[in-house]
């Protein structure tokens, strides 16, 4: 199971059912597969034959009861875990099951009452903790939430992966100091925990000293050379510092090591913005070569080559983008821009299409309004594009559009002013 060899793992759970069928373990194991394979009446089929067997037996119960949240029957779910802890009223995993099920039905307050009740029964338990901090946020009490991580992370003592979760926790809720006093303790604990290494060397550079950033992912590079990530995070580092050309190098280098989409971005935007435009072009290009479905590097070079006004190379990019996305604002938008200049009739419908579903972007108001004007609607067309002005009041483009349709309007004094603005 853990190398995601399932119908091995299956077939050995099965012969291990055959040689004892009173092995609830491997019972239980081949329920999780069954889910894992979208087989839920299987999985259910399967324990609810166990359960009279074994009635007292809570691990089936609780499955039970998991695969009953995990397809939405809730009220089922929580039948089996009141089941459970009337037959174990201290049974932390049956706790634990019933808070998460309220949280997911909604029942943030019924699921913090439950857990705080429960801190008697389970003092100082980091499990109990975590979901308390979770019932916590829930319920908007993010003071009460940041104070129960502070103490978890001072009894976590130098458990590293603990440490990370809490620390998690922390960084959602802003505790930017704490975060990074809970993973330095973590790197402490354990220095080859590498998701909290890579988190303090983040949180380090955006919200504390970025020259221990800097020294903290050169030791991550002499650790680990033949790795992406410390090179990734020195490029981090280097576009923080505004050297877009360094941060490319660095991102190459990580890229050439361990290419993916996320990189792929990072080294295209940091060759973007250090002026090496025709390497950017290029990179994306060679990618979508051997990557031709990445729909993210799709984006990116089909807006390349509508800045550079391949419209038709661009178009191909859009409609294989919109066949998949057919509800994105802006795929029909950029495919309204590119229909309006090659003369297709569907301009006007994409940007309707596009201004509806975004009706506060500029570039979607922009859009329609331009269209409409064009297609000598030139009062519907100014409504729309005042609304993008109001956006982008600064956008010279759109006070262009604006006085073209004041002039088509015969406003001839306002249009000479929206072209003076320009």
């Amino acid at each position: 199971v853990a190398s995601q060899q399932y119908p091995q793992a299956r077939k050995s759970f099965e012969k291990a059912v055959s040689i004892d069928p009173s092995f609830i373990a491997a019972q239980i194991n081949l329920s999780k597969l069954d889910i894992g394979e979208n087989h839920a009446d299987q999985a259910r089929e399967r324990l609810q034959k166990l359960n009279p067997k074994f009635p007292e037996n809570i691990a089936i119960i609780l499955e039970l009861a998991s695969i009953e949240q995990a397809t939405g029957r809730f009220d089922q779910a929580n039948q089996w875990l009141s089941k459970a802890r009337n037959l174990d009223p201290k049974s932390l995993p049956a706790v634990l099951a019933s808070i998460d099920l309220k949280l997911k039905m909604g029942k943030a307050a019924e699921a913090l009452s439950l857990a705080q009740a429960e801190e008697v029964n389970f003092p100082h338990n980091m499990q109990l903790s975590e979901a308390l901090v979770r019932c916590y946020l829930a319920t908007g009490s993010k003071d009460s939430a940041t104070n129960t991580l502070r103490l978890m992370a001072q009894e976590a003592r130098f458990n590293a992966k603990l440490l990370y979760r809490i620390a998690s926790y922390q960084r959602d809720l802003g505790d930017h100091s704490e975060v990074i006093k809970t993973l330095k303790k973590a790197v402490l604990g354990d220095e080859k925990h590498l998701p909290s290494q890579i988190a303090l060397v983040e949180m380090e550079l955006n919200n504390g000293s970025p020259a221990f950033a800097l020294s903290r992912a050169q030791s991550l590079v002499k650790q680990y050379p033949d790795k992406a990530f410390a090179y990734q995070l020195l490029g981090d580092i280097a576009l923080r510092g505004n050297d877009p050309g360094k941060a490319a190098s660095q991102y190459q280098i990580a890229f050439d090591k361990e290419a993916d989409t996320s990189l792929l971005m990072k080294l295209y935007q940091a060759l973007k913005q250090s002026k090496q435009n025709d390497k950017a072009y290029n990179t994306l290009e060679q990618w979508l070569k051997k990557h031709p479905s990445d729909e993210t590097a799709m984006i990116a070079f089909a807006e390349e080559q509508l800045l550079a006004g391949r419209l038709r190379e661009a178009q191909k990019y859009y409609e294989a983008l919109i066949e998949k996305h057919p509800e994105q604002a802006s795929l029909l938008n950029n495919l309204a821009y590119i229909y309006f200049n090659t003369g297709n009739d569907k301009a006007l419908s994409f940007a309707e299409q596009a201004q509806q579903r975004q009706p506060d972007s500029a570039s979607t108001n922009d859009t329609l309004g331009w269209i409409l004007v064009n297609k000598n609607q030139a009062e519907q067309g100014l409504h729309y594009l005042r609304n993008a002005q109001s956006r982008a009041a600064q956008d010279p483009e759109i006070r262009y559009h604006i006085a073209v349709a004041l002039d088509r309007l015969q406003r001839k004094q306002e249009a000479i002013q929206e072209l003076e603005q320009a």
